[in-house]
């Protein structure tokens, strides 16, 4: 059996511990079976966009279709990581492959950005030509049912992290040490939100990493946020070093690489409880999930002046990211594959 894994590979996450690339190669050194990784370049993909070519790597999936068409066997199988992505839509490739092999794909994206790309129809069609979806989270795996696909067909998992490159700071803090709060990740950030926790927590210092965002005009205002640009992952790590709360101010999320390497670092994770979260968090043991801006005051208000309980959740968050930790996903997964092969006999 040869296992085939087509991740798609982000020029700013390509090299990280908690992308999709990186645990395609985790799952090729750490596999007993035949592993081929056909990575996905988007290199390109901005500058076709913007001169109207994108669908030139719907061109790129179906050649590829084509030649996995001819070089698989019914035993081998294939993961397809980036399943119902608009921009590039490896629904060719499953399209071409069903019936011929084992086809598996995973979904990350939260509901509100797949309606605006797909209908009901399309995402019921879509999921025809997979054996298996697997999604990060139970939020996502109610919306496709919701959305019609068989319940047995979808399958809850986790996003996993590296615990061993994300870790907890060995260093002592120093006695003139400043509390700091890290605000990270792009997608869904409900940015009106969290403007008015910073206001509200003058006497808190926020790291508000923007990305590629501008948010120079809403929190530059604030004495106490520093903004951080685009950084290497090593430096974000010693960001979440110094810093003892990671706060996640969303409208939606599934699985987040934000919300597990928090944990393995040790943070507090205070996050908005919507989508999936509370499948990584529970609440007051290993984290904090809020309903509203008052509740999230009080909580980074509350850590701020007993640091006995910070430090006892932080404890917790790094025992919850142990669980969620590449190896034990891999085994997971090498389950589900035999499972599927055995399904197919």
């Amino acid at each position: 059996m040869t296992l085939y894994i087509l991740p798609i590979k982000w020029a700013n996450t390509s090299g990280n511990h908690a992308g999709m690339y990186y645990l395609a190669n985790m799952i090729k050194e750490n596999s007993d079976i035949d592993v081929k990784i056909i990575s996905i370049s988007t290199k390109y993909l901005l500058f076709l966009n913007k001169i109207r070519l994108g669908f030139l790597y719907n061109i790129y999936c179906w050649l590829l279709s084509v030649w996995l068409k001819r070089v698989v066997t019914p035993n081998d199988a294939v993961l397809l990581m980036e399943y119902y992505l608009p921009q590039i839509d490896q629904s060719i490739i499953a399209k071409k492959l069903n019936g011929k092999c084992s086809v598996y794909g995973i979904a990350h994206l939260v509901p509100s950005i797949l309606n605006k790309f797909y209908t009901t129809k399309q995402i019921q069609e879509l999921s025809q030509y997979l054996n298996r979806l697997y999604v990060l989270g139970d939020s996502l795996r109610d919306y496709f049912i919701s959305k019609g696909l068989d319940p047995n067909q979808v399958v809850t998992t986790f996003h996993y992290m590296d615990s061993s490159f994300y870790r907890p700071s060995n260093e002592l803090r120093e006695e003139n040490h400043v509390f700091q709060v890290i605000c990270m990740g792009n997608m869904a950030r409900n940015y009106k939100d969290l403007e008015t926790i910073v206001e509200r927590l003058p006497y808190i210092n926020f790291a508000i990493c923007s990305g590629t965002a501008d948010l120079e005009s809403r929190f530059g205002k604030f004495p106490n946020v520093k903004i951080i640009g685009y950084i290497e992952e090593y430096k974000l790590r010693e960001l979440m070093h110094s810093s003892e709360i990671s706060l996640n101010v969303m409208e939606d999320t599934i699985g987040s690489n934000v919300i597990t390497t928090s944990l393995a670092c040790g943070l507090v994770v205070v996050a908005t409880n919507v989508g999936s979260i509370g499948n990584y968090i529970n609440n007051g043991v290993n984290g904090f999930l809020y309903d509203s801006v008052e509740d999230v005051v009080s909580i980074i208000d509350t850590l701020y002046h007993d640091r006995t309980k910070l430090r006892s959740i932080s404890i917790k968050a790094r025992e919850k990211a142990e669980d969620l930790d590449y190896m034990k996903f891999i085994d997971w997964f090498k389950s589900q594959i035999q499972t599927g092969q055995n399904e197919r006999k």
